[in-house]
């Protein structure tokens, strides 16, 4: 059965095994296509530790990097998200940029769960 009720617990668990650091986004993309080449699209979720001037920080202050050349309105509803709710998390694809790794956004949590594409 799908729902789109998403009981809370696990919500939380995402956020338990979410990634805390821009460091580790290397590392997972690494493996991720060293393991899978020709299927990589590797898909991350992200903890925020808090939000500053309207960007997502990681557990060191460092700014979550998010692509806003893949897909402007992700970015865009993402930007609406962390300026009115407590984000808890965001989840989304990495891609390569000019040999940057960023986020492309696919959903978020903060007081609720939402589907930005």
């Amino acid at each position: 059965m799908v729902s789109l009720d998403v009981p809370a617990s696990d919500l939380a668990r995402v956020r338990e095994i979410a990634l805390r650091h821009t460091a580790a986004l290397a590392d997972g993309f690494r493996e991720s296509i060293g393991t899978w080449p020709a299927l990589a699209e590797p898909v991350v979720v992200l903890a925020v530790a808090k939000i500053e001037a309207g960007r997502p920080l990681d557990a060191s202050d460092t700014p979550w990097p998010i692509s806003r050349a893949e897909d402007p309105g992700a970015a865009l509803a993402l930007d609406r998200v962390l300026g009115s709710d407590e984000v808890s998390w965001i989840a989304g694809r990495l891609v390569d940029e000019e040999g940057a790794l960023r986020l492309v956004p696919l959903s978020a949590f903060g007081a609720r769960l939402t589907r930005l594409r």
